[in-house]
């Protein structure tokens, strides 16, 4: 979610990357839950989001530091 609340929206070219990732992965029918990484003032000079990978079929969830 963003900060007022409303989804976050990513592109096309990284919804694709995601799904290359979540193939590459194993997982057959992925969620994805969108979060932003970081915060203003973090002296980031671009967003960083964090993604949480789920599998609809096994429920297996993956994010970055609990990878396979």
């Amino acid at each position: 979610m963003a900060g007022n609340g409303a989804p976050l929206s990513l592109t096309d070219e990284v919804y694709e990357a995601l799904a290359g990732i979540s193939s590459e992965e194993g997982f057959s029918k992925p969620t994805y839950q969108v979060q932003l990484g970081s915060e203003p003032g973090d002296g980031y000079t671009s967003v960083v989001y964090r993604v949480t990978i789920q599998d609809k079929v096994s429920g297996y969830s993956s994010s970055p530091g609990n990878r396979r």
